[in-house]
């Protein structure tokens, strides 16, 4: 079967993923892999038939890494870039884009989501349902902002962040490469990195 696009990853994550791609570009046909072999011969949504990812595996020359883990997307990104594979950005039709934003290869910005004026986001990141980032801010490489959390003005995000549910981060705060924001939490000063964060302010624990 032809293929415009691989979508790498068979979980509940593939299927946002594959639902907001089939929204903004109707017209790519799509084929799922996944490197767990228990997933294989299963249906994904009804229709797309899972097929094993592996060394051996002939890439077409756009895929998206549709899993949610950070460490394992960063690596599966490494992988495709060493076999001169594009990766290419989903974007759901119902998310809120300033034209001055840029949005780097190979991230997912799911239904509802706001990025605004001169806001950077870089390679691989997912920005899930209902994030708000507001103005000014730079999200690092492979970074994780999870459902309803909202980025105030300025914010910097290092590379491998996750952003839990329903978090806040206050303006001009910088959090550390590789810190984990609880979901729920409010940060009201910088996050050194990898630290963990919960609770109201946030505190690293």
């Amino acid at each position: 079967m032809p293929t415009d696009l691989l979508i790498i990853g068979a979980g509940g994550h593939a299927k946002v993923v594959i639902e907001a791609c089939n929204l903004s570009s109707p017209q790519l046909v799509l084929n799922v892999v996944d490197q767990s072999s228990e997933k294989v011969d299963t249906l994904l949504l009804e229709k797309y038939r899972v097929t094993l990812l592996d060394s051996s595996s002939i890439l077409p020359n756009i895929c998206h890494i549709a899993i949610g883990n950070n460490q394992v997307r960063r690596s599966l990104c490494n992988w495709i870039e060493q076999l001169n594979c594009s990766l290419h950005s989903v974007i759901h039709p119902d998310a809120i884009i300033s034209p001055s934003a840029t949005i780097h290869d190979g991230t997912f910005i799911a239904a509802r989501t706001v990025i605004a004026a001169e806001t950077i986001i870089e390679y691989g990141c997912i920005v899930n349902h209902g994030v708000v980032v507001d103005h000014d801010c730079h999200i690092g490489a492979f970074s994780h902002i999870a459902p309803h959390s909202t980025l105030c003005g300025g914010v910097s995000v290092g590379e491998g962040v996750l952003i839990g549910a329903g978090a806040t981060v206050l303006p001009m705060v910088k959090i550390g490469k590789c810190a984990v924001i609880g979901a729920g939490a409010v940060v009201t000063s910088d996050i050194p990195e990898g630290k963990t964060v919960m609770g109201i302010p946030g505190r690293a624990i």
